[in-house]
């Protein structure tokens, strides 16, 4: 995610056929969409670091299979942090712990600079670790904004998480309902997300990164009983140095 709002940002790394690469530290703030659970501050990492076909995003690794200057393609492989553990709230209380896991899957991406430097990506993931055994498919849209020093680069997409995933996550089996949480099994849902990345340059190489990030739930999942409100969101804020 950080190439893509980068590509733009300096004049000399315009004019290179291969991305720049970016190692930073920042720290996240996530607000829990289950009832009960605090908000986590965790540090992370914020780096991108690419040699061939293979680029390191964050704790996104990829293998870039097509590319050229339209078009981009990628087999990737990263974790889910989803899920929750039964002691993290009362409302939880003997639920089963839902555990995080590993995604495997492909995405393929279209630069339409004829449609105001946007891009439009499509992916779709499958659960590797047998957790959920779901799938899940996203298609989303970005726009890059240069206020030179200032870079922002605003998406909304489009999620749709198969019932698999979202029982395993949201769901209560007949032997986790008690008074108050009945069992619930949700569908396949379709939820919606709206982000941006910013960049604040203060010199050559360095910068300040941030990204907000905001899931909106779809009815199934929102319906559940463990859930608090029907949206989840983040912030991170760090540092990050281009070399």
């Amino acid at each position: 995610m950080f190439f893509a709002s980068f590509t733009c940002m300096a004049e000399d790394q315009a004019e290179k056929k291969s991305p720049p690469d970016m190692i930073g530290l920042g720290v996240l703030v996530s607000d829990s969409v289950y009832k009960g659970v605090d908000r986590d501050v965790w540090p992370v990492p914020l780096v991108f670091v690419r040699k061939g076909k293979i680029a390191i995003k964050s704790v996104k690794a990829e293998y870039i299979f097509l590319e050229d200057k339209t078009r981009e393609a990628n087999f990737f492989i990263m974790p889910r942090f989803m899920g929750y553990d039964s002691k993290d709230s009362s409302y939880l209380d003997g639920m089963k712990d839902r555990k995080w896991s590993l995604d495997a899957g492909v995405e393929y991406s279209i630069i339409m600079p004829y449609f105001y430097d946007s891009k439009a990506s499509v992916s779709i993931t499958q659960d590797l670790l047998g957790k959920s055994n779901g799938q899940e498919a996203r298609f989303w849209l970005k726009k890059m904004f240069d206020f030179r020093p200032f870079f922002i680069r605003p998406g909304v997409a489009i999620m749709w998480q198969s019932s698999k995933m979202a029982d395993y996550y949201f769901g209560v089996e007949d032997s986790e309902q008690k008074s108050g949480r009945p069992s619930y099994n949700p569908g396949a849902s379709v939820s919606y997300d709206l982000s941006a990345d910013a960049f604040l340059f203060f010199s050559r190489n360095w910068a300040l990164f941030s990204r907000s990030d905001f899931l909106f739930y779809g009815h199934d999942i929102k319906s559940s009983p463990i859930i608090r409100k029907g949206r989840s969101s983040s912030f991170i804020l760090g540092i990050v140095y281009v070399f």
